[in-house]
């Protein structure tokens, strides 16, 4: 009896891991992110997503020249409901105070090592959902596709 009360224990559980709620997060929700703390020196901050990746681009003060930047991130992984993305490219290449600044921002935003961490908490819809873990992210339809699960 001992086992067959456990076979239905471990399906039950594989079936909750394996339900996710889908949802979109869009170019203007990642925008919220990176503008809910004003960027001293930087205007016009644009974010888009457009083949397969988050594509951020603006005007940056360097020595009093407003200089144009584009940031391409591409998603690794998540951990908990924070997303972890590469820097794919950033241009231009010699303006790492730039990136830093942009890409720095915490506790929604951060940035090391080449790597950026959004923390998805910080959106509505992604905080109405009271439990669970990114367990998926696709870019598709010009959205970001999570998939929240336990």
């Amino acid at each position: 009896m001992g086992g067959l009360f456990k076979k239905m224990i471990d399906r039950a559980a594989q079936a909750a891991n394996e339900q996710t709620v889908r949802l979109p997060i869009t170019a203007a929700m990642l925008q919220y992110l990176f503008e809910k703390k004003s960027i001293a020196g930087v205007e016009k901050l644009e974010v888009g997503i457009v083949d397969g990746a988050v594509s951020i681009q603006g005007k940056a003060e360097k020595m009093l020249l407003s200089v144009p930047f584009q940031i391409s991130l591409k998603p690794q992984r998540a951990e908990g409901r924070v997303l972890h993305f590469e820097v794919a490219a950033f241009t231009p290449a010699n303006l790492e105070v730039v990136k830093k600044k942009v890409l720095d921002q915490p506790p929604l935003v951060s940035y090391a090592q080449g790597v950026v961490a959004l923390d998805l908490n910080g959106l509505e819809a992604v905080k109405k959902v009271p439990l669970g873990s990114i367990k998926s992210i696709d870019i598709k339809d010009d959205k970001l596709w999570i998939g929240l699960g336990l």
